[in-house]
């Protein structure tokens, strides 16, 4: 398992993993570094609350996973003309992986 500390949630094959989850080590390869806290975990602010990280989605299920969060997402991240205002969760991602802005969540084995 990984030792480093997202600074926030991001999906790998989509599995979501977030900033207090233990990342295996196949799956800590795949992912950047600029998604990591810089120094050790001892170090990371624990009272940090939200992170200003806007390029990375919602998580799909859990705290910060409702429309509201998906739709401030889409509209930072799709064609300014449409309108996702009413949408539920599910038809904004379902435009964002049509658009491949995030990838498809796969079902889990």
């Amino acid at each position: 398992m990984s030792e480093r500390r997202l600074i926030a949630y991001v999906h790998v094959d989509g599995v979501a993993y977030g900033p207090d989850d233990e990342i295996p080590a196949a799956v800590a390869k795949m992912i950047g570094d600029h998604a990591w806290a810089d120094g050790s975990e001892a170090s990371v602010d624990e009272g940090q609350g939200k992170t200003s990280d806007t390029t990375s989605p919602p998580p799909r299920t859990g705290r910060g996973s409702g429309a509201e969060a998906w739709r401030e997402f889409a509209a930072r991240h799709v064609d300014a003309d449409l309108d996702v205002s009413g949408w539920s969760k599910e038809q904004v991602i379902s435009v964002l992986e049509e658009a491949g802005v995030i990838e498809r969540e796969q079902p889990k084995e």
